[in-house]
C-alpha cells in the first residue's frame, strides 16, 4: 500500500517574526478518536516513524500515513510554543495530475458512460466556462479512450 506524504516546517512567532523551530516535537493523532496515528518514514510504510518525532534542524519535517475522514491533528511544540494544525487531510490524491484521474476513469468505465455523462454541450450558453470545461473533457475523453 502506498500512503500519503505530508511535509511541513515548525516555526516560532516572536515580536511578529517567524523564526525556524529546530528539532521541535511533532506529534500526529487521528481526528476520528484523538488516538495516536501510525505513521511512516517511507511512502511504502516499510519503515515506521516513532509519533512522537523530532523535526530535523532546519524544523523540516515529513511522514506518510494513510487517507482518513476529516483527517489528521499535528501538534508541533518547541519549549511553551505549540502549534496545532487541525483537519489536516493526507492522502495519495495529492500526487496525481487530472489526466491520471481520467484515464483511470475512461479505462474502468470503457470510456462509455463517462461520454454519456458529459452530456450534449449544445444547450450551454457559447464561451460559458462550463461550456468550455466539458468540450475539453469531451475532447480528451474522444481521444484517450483505451
Amino acid at each position: 500500500m502506498a500512503y500519503g506524504i505530508y511535509t511541513s516546517a515548525s516555526f516560532l512567532n516572536s515580536a511578529g517574526i517567524a523564526n525556524i523551530a529546530a528539532s521541535s516535537t511533532v506529534e500526529v493523532r487521528r481526528e476520528s478518536d484523538n488516538g495516536i496515528a501510525t505513521i511512516f518514514a517511507d511512502v511504502n510504510g516499510s519503515t515506521p516513524l516513532a509519533n512522537p518525532f523530532s523535526a530535523d534542524t532546519d524544523g523540516q519535517f515529513s511522514l506518510y500515513a494513510a487517507g482518513i475522514a476529516r483527517g489528521y491533528k499535528v501538534t508541533v511544540t518547541k519549549g511553551a510554543n505549540v502549534r496545532i494544525l487541525r483537519n489536516v487531510p493526507i492522502s495519495t490524491g495529492n500526487e496525481f495530475d487530472i489526466s491520471d484521474f481520467m484515464g483511470a476513469l475512461l479505462t474502468a468505465t470503457n470510456g462509455t458512460a463517462f461520454l454519456a455523462g458529459l452530456g450534449s454541450v449544445a444547450s450551454q450558453p457559447a464561451g460559458s466556462d462550463y461550456e468550455r470545461a466539458r468540450r475539453r473533457m469531451r475532447l480528451f475523453a474522444a481521444t484517450n479512450l483505451v
